[in-house]
């Protein structure tokens, strides 16, 4: 007589599903503080290469490479094309290839298909600043950003940032009204991984750790 085949009862199949979800559980959050932490590190080489175009166009030219807000038509060609932000100037790569291309923010947001004029939170690329191009033309800095001389006082003659895990340039909100002052921080891993703070590289010192948290304002 051939024996009679048994399956799985519920319970043991409750048990299996139930030890599935727990080491999910387990498993998930560590893969995703991983891929955060494998992020940054990706975003601070990627700014240490256009750190190191921008010295080496610096040596060439006996200065820095200028950077405008938005596409402006001065430096960048039609605000209506990507990548709708403030970043390192394409003279960096031509006609001189100190880089072959310009990389993006592996933070950035993709852009919309129809960005709103001045919208600051359209991102590809890294946000640069060049302290002494925007303060010889003033009318070419953001509107309202009253804190360029922090820029200039804590990272030197340029500055450049990613987004940082948190995805979001404006880190913290002040008080006041109608609009309240917004603020940069520095991106800490020691407060958690995906904490809040944009990730700096500066002309002065690299990476920036240890400053004062809160780099910048808009009133």
């Amino acid at each position: 007589m051939r024996p009679i085949s048994r399956g799985f009862t519920l319970i043991e199949l409750l048990i299996v599903v139930a030890i599935i979800a727990i080491l999910a559980a387990i498993a998930v959050p560590n893969f995703l503080e991983a891929q955060t932490r494998s992020k940054v590190s990706r975003a601070k080489a990627d700014m240490r290469s256009i750190a190191t175009g921008v010295e080496a166009y610096a040596v060439d030219s006996n200065k820095y490479p200028p950077a405008v807000e938005y596409g402006s038509p001065v430096v960048w060609g039609d605000v209506t094309q990507p990548p709708y932000h403030m970043k390192t100037s394409s003279c960096i790569t031509t006609p001189v290839s100190y880089m072959s291309s310009l990389p993006s923010d592996v933070f950035g947001k993709r852009p919309l298909p129809t960005p709103p004029p001045g919208s600051l939170d359209i991102f590809q690329r890294f946000f640069f600043v060049n302290t002494d191009y925007i303060n010889a033309n003033p009318t070419l800095a953001p509107p309202n950003v009253n804190a360029f001389s922090v820029a200039g006082r804590y990272g030197g003659i340029w500055m450049m940032f990613s987004v940082g895990p948190d995805l979001n340039e404006f880190n913290q909100y002040g008080y006041g009204a109608p609009d309240p002052p917004r603020m940069f921080r520095d991106y800490d891993p020691t407060n958690g991984t995906t904490s809040l703070g944009n990730i700096f590289r500066t002309h002065k010192s690299g990476d920036i750790i240890g400053y004062d948290p809160y780099f910048w304002t808009t009133p």
